[in-house]
This record gives structure tokens, C-alpha cells and sequence, in this order.
């Protein structure tokens, strides 16, 4: 609670966008642990919102929206993708608890191929920020290695493998 008070008080000095962001992110976690991380895919759209948020907050906070809205959908992306990977490593404890996750509901098999399409979207977006003349192309240079490592955990992902797994490879 201190922690967040915290938070909120210096959030309020940056500007009124930045405050009312770091309002509804104190909510949203506090709803999280309360009762949303057993809610069927929203507690995943939860997580991966706060993540994204990250982006918005700092380009609140420097009034320069548009570049970190591009960034967080790509952290939405990849994120929710990572979430839902999360899920199929967590579907037997998940079961016993009876938590409804996106791999006890559609499989294991489809909700792979649900994160990998979501990892795809963010590689494909990934040169929005260059489209849109935001970052030159020393973005460019530092996006590769990350759409390279996104490009092979796809493939692992579709192989099947566990993402502890694939953490080792890359």
C-alpha cells in the first residue's frame, strides 16, 4: 500500500494522463490479485496490458504518445502470446485448481497456434516505428535481434517445445 501511495503521489506530479494511467494500473492489480488471475483470458489481457502500459506511462510522461503506443501493442502482443505459453506449462496444476486457461478450454495444440499468430503480429508490426518515421534506423538494428529471436521461439513453440525449453535454446 505504501508502495503504491508512493506511486500515485509522484504520478500525480508528472501529469494528470500519467496519474489517471498509474490509477487504473493500481486498480487493475489490485483486482488481479484479488480475483481476475482466474478469470478465462482476461487475466492474461490484464498482464499483458500492464507490460504494454509500461510504454504508455513514458510516453505520457514526456507528452510524445504515438511512439510508446506503437511499442506497447508490440509488448501487448508478445506478451499475451508469452502469457498464454505460461498457461500450457501451467494446464495441470490449472486443472486441479479449476482455473479456466486458454489450453484447458481450446487444447494445447490450438492455444500454440493462438500465441504463435500473436507473436507473428508482433514481428510483422515491428517496423511500424520505422513506417511511421518514429525511430530511424538504429531501431532497426536493435528490433532484429529480437524479431530473430521471436521468428525461432514461433518455430519451437510449434514444435512443441516447453517455453523453459526454449529459453535454453536462445
Amino acid at each position: 500500500v505504501l508502495l503504491f501511495s508512493l506511486g500515485l503521489y509522484l504520478s500525480f506530479w508528472i501529469n494528470t494522463s500519467a496519474f489517471i494511467l498509474a490509477c487504473l494500473n493500481s486498480f487493475l492489480l489490485f483486482a488481479y490479485a484479488k480475483d481476475l488471475q482466474n478469470r478465462f483470458l482476461l487475466s492474461n489481457l490484464v498482464i499483458s496490458f500492464l507490460v504494454a502500459s509500461t510504454f504508455v506511462f513514458g510516453g505520457l510522461a514526456v507528452q510524445n504518445l504515438f511512439p510508446a503506443l506503437l511499442l506497447g501493442l508490440l509488448a501487448f502482443f508478445a506478451n499475451v502470446a508469452r502469457e498464454i505459453i505460461k498457461d500450457i506449462e501451467d494446464r495441470v496444476a490449472d486443472s486441479t485448481k479449476e482455473i479456466s486457461s486458454l489450453p484447458l478450454v481450446l487444447g494445447e495444440e490450438k492455444s500454440r497456434m493462438v500465441s504463435s499468430v500473436l507473436i507473428i503480429f508482433a514481428i510483422v508490426f515491428s517496423p511500424l516505428p520505422l513506417v511511421f518515421h518514429v525511430f530511424d534506423i538504429k531501431y532497426a538494428f536493435a528490433v532484429i535481434p529480437s524479431v530473430a529471436t521471436f521468428a525461432y521461439s514461433v518455430y519451437l513453440n510449434e514444435q512443441g517445445v516447453e517455453s523453459s525449453d526454449i529459453q535454453t535454446k536462445i
